[in-house]
């Protein structure tokens, strides 16, 4: 990644290089941190994402987050969280975005799943408010979250032309 880089940018190169190179649908886990964990602790992000996959051990189904910027291996849900949670608290789990915005001081922390093809807060957000669910990741937004996330300028064709 680039200095400057967004994690929302590298999340979604990430999930979109696994969904091509792969055929790997991979998730995304959202870590939002309320305004009193920012202040209290002098936290420098409202929000974080990485992807998120599903993976089989042991005979039974468990997320890991795949954080390279952060981490060199798949990590349990709470060590994710524990690397940006200086008081190491249980971050309460969400369903929709305005669990968060509507409540951001109830809880240091809030983790949301959501489908890999979400880029930035805003979609989630608008998600709720409209239904506008996206089904499939959209071609500028690919390339601007390689540009900004790593550097790179390329072409992006729709994925299923």
């Amino acid at each position: 990644a680039i200095k400057g880089a967004q994690c929302y940018d590298r999340a979604h190169v990430w999930t979109y290089e696994a969904s091509i190179f792969q055929k790997t649908e991979l998730g995304k886990a959202w870590l939002f941190f309320s305004d009193s964990y920012i202040e209290r602790f002098k936290f420098k992000w409202w929000f974080h994402v990485a992807p998120v996959a599903k993976v089989v051990m042991k005979g039974e189904v468990q997320e890991r987050i795949l954080d390279r910027e952060f981490a060199t291996f798949p990590m349990q849900t709470k060590i994710w969280t524990d690397k940006f949670m200086e008081n190491k608290v249980d971050c309460k789990p969400i369903q929709k975005y305005s669990d968060y915005s509507k409540h951001p001081n109830e809880d240091d922390c809030y983790i949301m799943k959501s489908s890999p093809w979400f880029w930035q807060p805003k979609d989630i957000e608008a998600l709720e408010k409209s239904g506008a669910e996206k089904r499939d990741y959209i071609p500028w937004e690919i390339a601007h979250a390689y540009r900004y996330g790593f550097g790179l300028l390329i072409s992006v064709r729709p994925v299923n032309q």
